[in-house]
């Protein structure tokens, strides 16, 4: 559904559902919009602009308005780490599922609501 015939999803595909590099960033992506992902190479892209210095949390902002300009709402969201430990998301959606904990935090942090308060 929502895919090319053949095309098993956006997120086997490094670039596009998923990108880690080293020093640098890792992302992963979600949505109804895998096409859009792949095009967009949303992960990648990602990665791209925290190289470029761009931080953690405006890097994935930048590429969900980015896939939104060119085809949209309601398709994409992003959850990433930079090498610093930072942890962030963005997303198009009215809701994404998202969590995350660190060692030593005893919890877990889980968010749905673009208001919920994540990280």
């Amino acid at each position: 559904m929502l895919k090319w015939p053949g095309r098993v999803g956006d997120s086997p595909l490094a670039g596009a559902g998923y990108w880690a590099e080293n020093n640098v960033c890792a992302v992963s992506a979600t949505g109804i919009g895998g096409e859009f992902i792949i095009r967009a190479m949303a992960s990648f892209r990602v990665a791209t602009l925290v190289r470029s210095g761009v931080r953690i949390n405006d890097a994935v902002r930048q590429v969900v308005d980015y896939v939104t300009k060119l085809f949209g709402p309601g398709n994409i969201g992003l959850i990433a780490i930079d090498s610093s430990g930072n942890v962030a998301s963005a997303f198009n959606t009215e809701v994404m599922g998202r969590a995350w904990s660190r060692e030593g935090m005893g919890k877990v942090i889980v968010a749905h609501l673009p208001s919920d308060p994540f990280p």
